[in-house]
């Protein structure tokens, strides 16, 4: 990686059994070598793990510890989701991982990633030191921070940080509540949802996809709007590209969009995975 390009390092906690589409997750992360990912999880990394993915074990012991020793004062967690309230807090707790990074970030696993620099690198060239992706406020999901001492401990700023932390449910402290921290902080922001669109013909469409068999499992979906909406499915995986592809008004166009993330569980619609041909596709087909 050229040294002028900044150094980022996103950290995924997870603790319990991966899941399913986790393989499509690491290759698409390890797609793009110029970033960073610390996956800190209780369970074993995969047989060949890419440079830029680093494995750090952690249990939910383990996690409780560290984030006592670092955050000053006795942690727990009840519930699995109740690590989406300490994300952000990570900058912290994951300081002596963090060393490197320019920049730090709190990432989910149920994702699948494009091409991250070509999105988030114009906006750190243009001073932004927070960088969600989201449109309307801090993501879970995506959230970039300048690895700054002011940054790492904003979530300090949480009123009433600590005594929502001991409530053993999860309090959306990730997305609501540092989002208004930050907004308020007066540092550089950006909310953005990540992705370019143009509308291509169906000839195209044909030419772009290579695949026939992928072709028509893709036609059928939007053919059958109704099975798409919010999630953005059919999507593809296409040489570190995710590419969502959906229905027009006009039965010979297709709405194509290039993402920088593809949210696999953003709703409640079940999906599944053609590993072979890196296809998500719903699952009601």
């Amino acid at each position: 990686m050229p040294s002028c390009f900044p150094r980022i390092t996103l950290v995924g906690v997870y603790l319990g059994r991966l899941p399913f589409y986790s393989a499509l997750f690491f290759k698409s992360a390890a797609a793009n070598p110029s970033i960073d990912f610390l996956i800190a999880t209780d369970q074993p990394p995969p047989r060949f793990i890419p440079a830029n993915i680093h494995f750090l074990p952690l249990t939910r012991e383990s996690f409780e510890a560290l984030a006592t020793k670092k955050l000053g004062r006795r942690m727990s967690i009840q519930c699995t989701r109740k690590l989406c309230d300490y994300k952000p807090a990570y900058g912290r707790i994951f300081c002596d991982h963090l060393r490197r990074a320019d920049y730090w970030g709190h990432i989910d696993l149920d994702v699948i990633w494009g091409n991250i620099p070509k999105f988030v690198y114009p906006l750190l060239a243009d001073g932004f030191q927070v960088i969600s992706a989201d449109g309307n406020r801090l993501s879970g999901v995506f959230t970039l921070y300048r690895n700054n001492d002011e940054l790492r401990e904003l979530f300090r700023e949480i009123p009433n940080f600590f005594e929502r932390m001991d409530v053993p449910e999860y309090r959306d402290l990730d997305e609501c509540a540092f989002d208004e921290v930050v907004k308020n902080s007066g540092v550089p922001l950006t909310l953005k949802a990540f992705y370019t669109l143009r509308y291509i013909s169906v000839q195209e469409f044909h030419r772009f996809v290579g695949n026939d068999s992928v072709y028509r499992s893709i036609r059928e979906v939007i053919h059958l709007s109704g099975l798409t909406g919010r999630r953005r499915l059919p999507a593809m995986w296409r040489k570190g590209e995710v590419w969502n592809t959906l229905p027009t008004d006009r039965h010979d166009r297709i709405r194509l969009h290039n993402s920088m993330l593809l949210h696999l569980t953003s709703a409640k619609v079940k999906f599944s995975v053609d590993f072979r041909n890196d296809l998500i596709l719903p699952a009601s087909i």
